[in-house]
């Protein structure tokens, strides 16, 4: 990744960091995926991104949440949208009110989008512009009030010249009818405009025609400089020559800089040195498996490439350019599907959390901060020095089980929230080296997940595990239960030991369906003991690893263990699926004055399993049998994760 210029005060602090493997960093040297390494004042750089608007169930929330996000996280200051003019419903202007009222608050501008139009009738003609205005009048005239137009930085007016549908109307994007057209259609669009916006008292309204010399560079395009617009923006992608190119290449192979030069002198030999906004962005092939479509615009072979990728073309067009008044990346939280065959291409720079998350990935919250640690796994981690410096993951994958790894310089209390809620406060023992701690958690699919810090204790996290299941080498190990490594598990790790040990999981989420992933040489008897209560499982033997399904009706909370009696069991994980029971197995009762003893185990046939249910008004034992569902299948082979 190329960094920004560093102070000669921050050198010599990494310097002297280096010598402990620990080093402050730059704000664009973390694991955010963004083109901009530092903030930017809007009024004299637009670091921009394409905000794709959505409707959730809470939309103004989400608004506000994101826009956020853009500016603390990625530094941006300018969002540009698509369809702004149809994202309330007819007859309101609730959520674009809100969207100007955050830019406000947050000092963040928006470009108003003059895009959309008739492609087959369209013909670059005096009458579409009057079409084009008349379909987006409404919007002008929302944006153009006293209130909203300061968080304005330009109206950017579209000219379709690549539109194929709208070339053939003409004879083809180089015919003598297009380009003349070209030019009247310019002059008209940013006429109606300034009429428009003066009516409504913007009188300094900024215009920006769309230039497009076409994704080769063969469009023999006219220049609109009679049309008197106070800007231009250019679609300008780099294209790979030859292999994609990866991180390892220098930075003008990485952009393809002499393709990207060729637009910008054809453009300084029609506007000179006019203000122009460059539009572009960056996929990969890793995202799709290595597999490359025919959409080959901005691809590169990876995230680490695309990072390094976004950064150099900053740089590459602020350090040869100084017409350009800024950049609007294609797109902050866009997955588009494209090519042929049709492919979903990551565009964005917000990715949803995965399973495995290195820390520097995540959200760094209050004073957090990101440091680079050579004995870390990932070589960058996120460092919380104080009470209440968070780290954040957003849309996360459904979890049971979350594996912090860590380490403090003391007991470190964290306080782990989603959905607005602390869900529980754990503490992670003081470790002078990095270790690995498994905590039982339940987050909700899409829901952001926050490890906040309760206490100063040195803490830094290098890398945190979200998993659906919970895998037993994370989990509570008692007696003579050992983790074990093993690639046939399903997260390359197992226990043994469990004829004279337990594994153990604390407070769990409770549900309907205990699913049990085993191996075991010969039949045997697993051992699930819950509060006082006890029930023994029939396993079939099996060489390889296989999936027991068992009702048992865990009560939301319920702690419980698992041993068995043969030497040979080997325990993968378990997983909690269905609602669970309240009042169920290891239900708490708030009547209870004293434990009751533990009952013996009962052992059941290969189809049924006692089910046992608490009163929750009393402790004593109810006992009723109920069938157990005992299906035994082969576990299916766990997907690569992300990397």
């Amino acid at each position: 990744m190329k960094r920004k210029i560093i102070s000669l005060a921050l050198t010599l602090l990494m310097a002297a960091g280096a010598a402990t493997g620990v080093m402050a960093a730059d704000e664009g040297a973390t694991g955010v995926m963004t083109p901009y390494a530092e903030s930017a004042d809007p009024n004299s750089f637009w670091n921009g991104a394409t905000f794709e608007l959505q409707r959730t169930e809470n939309t103004n929330e989400w608004i506000t949440r994101e826009l956020e996000r853009m500016s603390e996280r990625y530094h941006i200051n300018t969002v540009t949208i698509y369809g702004l003019e149809n994202f309330d419903d007819a007859g309101s202007d609730e959520y674009k009110t809100h969207l100007f009222n955050e830019l406000k608050r947050l000092d963040m501008r928006a470009v108003v989008r003059i895009e959309s139009y008739d492609a087959e009738n369209f013909a670059f003609t005096k009458e579409d512009a009057a079409k084009v205005m008349e379909s987006h009048r409404a919007l002008v005239q929302f944006v153009s009030k006293p209130e909203n137009r300061d968080q304005v930085a330009y109206f950017a007016l579209n000219m379709p010249v690549d539109d194929g549908t709208v070339q053939a109307n003409l004879g083809g994007v180089n015919s003598e009818t297009s380009k003349k057209n070209q030019v009247t259609y310019a002059e008209e669009i940013v006429r109606l405009m300034r009429e428009e916006t003066a009516a409504c008292g913007f009188e300094d309204a900024k215009m920006f025609l769309s230039v497009f010399y076409g994704w080769d560079n063969t469009y023999d395009i006219p220049s609109y400089a009679s049309a008197g617009a106070d800007g231009y923006f250019i679609n300008n992608y780099s294209y790979p020559e030859g292999k994609i190119p990866t991180a390892e290449d220098d930075d003008a192979t990485l952009i393809n800089a002499d393709r990207l030069s060729i637009s910008m002198e054809t453009y300084r030999s029609q506007y000179g040195d006019a203000p122009v906004v460059i539009e572009c962005g960056f996929h990969t092939m890793e995202y799709n498996g290595g597999a490359a479509t025919n959409q080959t615009a901005g691809l590169v072979a990876d995230v680490a490439a695309k990072r390094k990728a976004m950064r150099a073309m900053v740089e590459f067009y602020q350090q040869n350019y100084p017409e350009v008044r800024g950049i609007l990346y294609f797109g902050y939280n866009l997955f588009k599907e494209e090519g042929n065959p049709p492919t979903v291409m990551d565009w964005s720079l917000e990715y949803p959390t995965r399973d495995t998350m290195p820390a520097a990935e995540g959200l760094p919250e209050n004073g957090a901060k990101s440091v680079e640690d050579a004995s870390s796994l990932n070589g960058w981690v996120v460092e919380l020095p104080a009470a209440e410096d968070g780290l954040t993951f957003t849309e996360c994958p459904p979890v049971q089980q979350l594996v912090i790894r860590y380490r403090a310089d003391k007991d470190a209390k964290l306080g782990l929230y989603s959905g607005g809620q602390l869900k529980k406060t754990v503490t992670l023992p003081a470790s002078s080296d990095y270790t690995e701690l498994g905590v039982l958690l339940t987050v909700v699919e899409d829901y952001d997940l926050t490890l906040q810090a309760e206490n100063a204790a040195g803490l830094r996290i290098d890398q945190v595990l979200l998993l659906e299941d919970m895998q037993a080498e994370y989990a509570r190990l008692t007696g003579s239960a050992q983790a074990q490594e093993d690639e046939d598990a399903s997260r390359g790790g197992c226990v043994t030991g469990l004829s004279g040990g337990e594994v153990a999981y604390d407070s769990s989420r409770g549900g309907e369906v205990i699913s049990i992933t085993y191996r075991c040489d010969e039949d045997s008897v697993l051992t699930l003991r819950s509060g006082s209560q006890q029930f023994a499982l029939d396993l079939a033997a099996s060489k390889d690893y296989t999936t027991l399904e068992a009702q048992i009706g865990l009560a939301p909370g319920a702690s419980f263990s698992l041993s068995s009696d043969q030497e040979s069991f080997v325990l993968d994980g378990v997983q909690l699926t269905g609602a669970p029971a309240p009042g169920g197995v290891g239900a708490e009762s708030e009547d209870a004055e004293e434990p009751q003893p533990e009952t013996q185990p009962e052992t059941a046939d290969a189809s049924v399993l006692p089910y046992v249910a608490v009163g929750v008004a009393a402790l004593a034992l109810v006992a009723a049998i109920v069938a157990f569902a005992l299906t035994g299948r082969k576990r299916k082979e766990q997907p690569d994760g992300e990397e």
